[in-house]
């Protein structure tokens, strides 16, 4: 009897998500967004001195409503248990650096349901730029989809925050690739979203007319057009840093870009 409830009861919880699942995609593709984002009843919170350094320090965090910084504190506190920091000498891990980079996470992903990024499981820092032995080349920062690591410098992660609207945040930069690459290995709703807007910014690009009016505009730095993954990096830096230009400028990719993250900054 025990056993015959158990099988009803997998059953009933199985077609149950099976039609979640369904109404799911269904909303998706006629409002092009997930269904719901956010589903946490007991929200986590952080020790009142984080939260007053994201206030001070983190000015997304500060234009937020109130419920928004509960979400926002809830996965920071799940993201910091989840990712390893890690540096390299002489530089030591600090509060500042496990706060200000996790909040760079939480920033990118707001608008998504899943947004622990899996593919990125540890956080290597150093001091400044460094020689990479994988590229033969000095670098301040990449994404290793291998070693599901990304590296910063933590000299030029700081600039980033420090000159607001110069389009140049390497964390969202580098993020955004782990995010790239995690989207396109996922079935969750906010992942095909991501991934068919990739491919509308493809299309987009593989119109030659579009590709020089991109060109003309010159709203986005040189290196965007290095190839299409750094393009889309150097978009989210824009699409964050000054939203109301990038609008202004090219609003087709910028239509594109609020249906990836689901979220306008």
């Amino acid at each position: 009897m025990i056993i015959e409830n158990s099988i009803v009861l997998i059953a009933f919880l199985l077609a149950g998500y099976l039609v979640f699942a369904v109404i799911d995609i269904l909303y998706a593709r006629i409002f092009k967004k997930p269904l719901f984002i956010n589903a946490v009843l007991f929200f986590k919170k952080l020790p009142p001195e984080e939260v007053e350094f994201l206030e001070n320090n983190f000015s997304f965090y500060k234009k937020l409503t109130p419920r928004q910084k509960r979400i926002f504190q809830h996965r920071m506190n799940v993201l910091s248990k989840r990712k390893k920091f890690k540096t390299v000498a002489p530089l030591t891990i600090t509060d500042e650096m496990k706060l200000l980079i996790t909040g760079t996470l939480v920033m990118l992903t707001f608008g998504m349901r899943n947004y622990s990024i899996k593919s990125v499981k540890t956080i290597l820092i150093y001091p400044s730029s460094y020689y990479s032995q994988i590229k033969k080349q000095d670098h301040i920062g990449e994404f290793n989809p291998a070693m599901k690591a990304v590296v910063l410098s933590w000299e030029h992660f700081l600039k980033g925050y420090e000159i607001k609207n110069d389009n140049l945040n390497l964390g969202i930069h580098e993020f955004s690739h782990a995010l790239h690459y995690n989207s396109m290995q996922l079935w969750d709703t906010s992942s095909i979203l991501f991934s068919r807007g990739f491919l509308a910014i493809q299309k987009l690009l593989a119109n030659d007319e579009y590709s020089q009016t991109i060109k003309e505009v010159a709203y986005l730095r040189d290196y965007a057009h290095t190839n299409m993954y750094e393009f889309f990096a150097v978009c989210v830096e824009h699409y964050i840093e000054s939203p109301t230009e990038f609008k202004k400028e090219l609003p087709d990719l910028y239509k594109i870009l609020k249906r990836m993250l689901n979220y306008e900054f």
